[in-house]
């Protein structure tokens, strides 16, 4: 017997009438029924429990994955990020270094440039004082030669 409270009908009295006897087999059939119904069900609940199993092994299963390739992400990120890093300080550096280098360029033909203006304002001068002298002589030989011509 069930401990939900079913009785099982085993035999019908011999004195029973026929009405007794198609309701034990009515009975019978029904516990045999609700026999197999709870065999099938409890199979069911089998079938759910593994599936339910199964689903929480291959979620836990694709959990892990996700987080080995979400570690990997972050690994190559950092990896990436570290590059970047380094190729920018190695960027900053080149470029201060060219700018270095192209102000002190720019300074020796800014030396360069004066010392060549200097150069020519010193020719210039020295062009214009020979010239100066020149016009000078030329005018005290024009002056000469008016007095000689006026002594004349």
């Amino acid at each position: 017997m069930k401990a939900t409270g079913e009785q099982q009908v085993k035999t019908v009295p011999r004195n029973a009438d026929p009405e007794s006897e198609e309701a034990a087999i009515q009975v019978r059939e029904l516990q045999r029924t609700v026999t197999e119904l709870r065999t099938e069900l409890e199979r069911a609940h089998e079938r759910c429990d593994d599936i339910a199993r199964q689903a929480r092994l291959e979620a836990e299963r694709e959990t892990g994955q996700l987080r080995e390739t979400i570690i990997k992400l972050r690994e190559a990120l950092e990896q990436a990020q570290l590059e970047q890093g380094v190729a920018l300080r190695a960027s900053e550096t080149a470029f201060a270094k060219e700018t270095s280098q192209l102000k002190e360029i720019a300074a020796a033909l800014r030396s360069q440039l004066e010392q060549a203006q200097f150069i020519e304002d010193q020719a210039l001068r020295t062009q214009q004082a020979e010239m100066q002298a020149e016009i000078r002589q030329l005018r005290n030989m024009i002056a000469a030669m008016r007095q000689t011509m006026e002594r004349r």
